[in-house]
């Protein structure tokens, strides 16, 4: 069973996530619910309850991996699943890389999961372009970091045009704001 959004922020408050991440996580969810109910419209079959839920739970590790290193994604999709939500695990752990994926079959909860993501910078909705740079400003210390978060904008910059291909026109024609 998938919580809804008052479930969800019982459990990011008991995790003990901060407000800042809280609210950047609800933003994310409000951006994936916009795209979704558009996708839908047009004849995808995404799940709201269970693309919610990951949203809103995507960031649930990220404090801790500050804290304490390790993949926030990947660590996120464990506890869901220890938390009983596991379902929510595919969301969680692919919201910064989505490994295999198929550019030409339907869009998934996990990829929507994604792509709201990097369209949400801290608590603004920006472009793709400006979200990268802002990661790589912050996670690029390294040349192989710098590639590593470019290979993964090339990445989400198909899943974009795949997303837009489906509604029919550009990513800044669509109001998620």
């Amino acid at each position: 069973m998938v919580p809804d959004r008052p479930g969800c922020m019982k459990v990011l408050e008991r995790e003990g996530v901060p407000e800042h991440i809280i609210v950047h996580s609800a933003l994310v969810a409000d951006v994936a619910l916009k795209i979704a109910v558009e996708l839908n419209s047009r004849g995808e079959k995404l799940d709201l309850a269970l693309l919610e839920a990951g949203a809103l739970l995507h960031d649930l590790m990220k404090l801790h991996t500050i804290n304490h290193g390790g993949n926030h994604a990947l660590l996120g999709g464990d506890r869901v699943a220890r938390l009983g939500f596991p379902e929510l695990t595919p969301l969680v752990a692919g919201h910064v890389d989505l490994g295999e994926w198929d550019a030409s079959g339907p869009v998934t909860e996990t990829e929507l999961v994604n792509y709201a993501d990097k369209r949400v910078c801290h608590t603004r909705i920006v472009s793709l372009g400006e979200r990268f740079e802002d990661l790589i400003a912050r996670y690029g210390k390294t040349s192989g970091a710098v590639e590593k978060i470019t290979q993964n904008q090339h990445t989400l910059s198909s899943l974009e045009k795949k997303i837009f291909k489906v509604l029919g026109l550009e990513p800044e024609k669509l109001d998620i704001g």
